[in-house]
Parts: C-alpha cells; sequence; structure tokens
C-alpha cells in the first residue's frame, strides 16, 4: 500500500512541477515582450523616425490583432535604448527600469541595481527620494 501512496505522490509532484515550468515560462514571456518591443521599436524610430511608430503600431494591430498604441511604443524603445545605455541587466522588471529611467538621477539607480539591490528595493529608493526624503 506505501508503494501505491508514493506512486501517486510522484505523479501530483510531477504534474505540479509541469505547472510551475509552464507558469514561469507565461511570466518570462509576459516580461520580455516588452524587452522585445522596446527593442523592436527603437530600431524603427532609428531606422525611420518617431513618426513611423504610429503606422508601425496600426500594423501590429491588423497584422496580429493586438494593439500597442505609438506612444506605448515610443515609451518602451526610450526606456530599451536609456536602459541599455546605463547597462541595467535584463532581470529586473521592465518597470523597475522604467523607474529608473524616468526618475531624477537614473544613473544612482542603475549603480544600487549593479550593486545588487533588486527592482523593488530600487523602486523603493526612489519613492522615497521624490516624495519621503524631500527637503
Amino acid at each position: 500500500m506505501l508503494e501505491v501512496y508514493k506512486c501517486v505522490i510522484l505523479i501530483i509532484m510531477e504534474q505540479f512541477n509541469t505547472l510551475v515550468a509552464e507558469a514561469s515560462h507565461i511570466l518570462d514571456i509576459v516580461e520580455n515582450y516588452q524587452w522585445e518591443l522596446g527593442r523592436i521599436a527603437n530600431e524603427v524610430v532609428t531606422d525611420f523616425g518617431y513618426r513611423a511608430l504610429t503606422d508601425f503600431s496600426k500594423q501590429i494591430e491588423s497584422t496580429g490583432g493586438v494593439r500597442r498604441s505609438a506612444g506605448t511604443l515610443r515609451m518602451y524603445a526610450y526606456v530599451w535604448k536609456i536602459a541599455n545605455q546605463l547597462n541595467l541587466p535584463k532581470d529586473i522588471l521592465f518597470s523597475a527600469c522604467q523607474n529608473i529611467v524616468f526618475s531624477n538621477d537614473p544613473k544612482k539607480y542603475a549603480e544600487m541595481v549593479k550593486n545588487g539591490a533588486s527592482g523593488t528595493d530600487v523602486r523603493k529608493a526612489i519613492y522615497n527620494d521624490k516624495y519621503v526624503n524631500k527637503e
């Protein structure tokens, strides 16, 4: 009887691990799409100018059915460009990079990340510097 329970537990754990892997894959896609759209949008801007993002946005929608506005693509491109100039790692959330890029001192917060601070730590520091520690 003990062997049956062991087999059942192994099957359950295998199912659980499969679900964990699927969820991890989905989260990876969600996070990386912003980086990739930023890279692509930056390439469009570099090659064709900012105005081309409007047509690019419309073409994406007509091809894939999902809309990203030209303004959103412009922001992704800008964050991607500045994050690369600051040598920010790709393993922190894109939204944390947005906070860094649009902060009052992007180099300061980029250094925090390079010295091991998490995206959450940097977000808290940006918030505190902007609102709590105001002089």
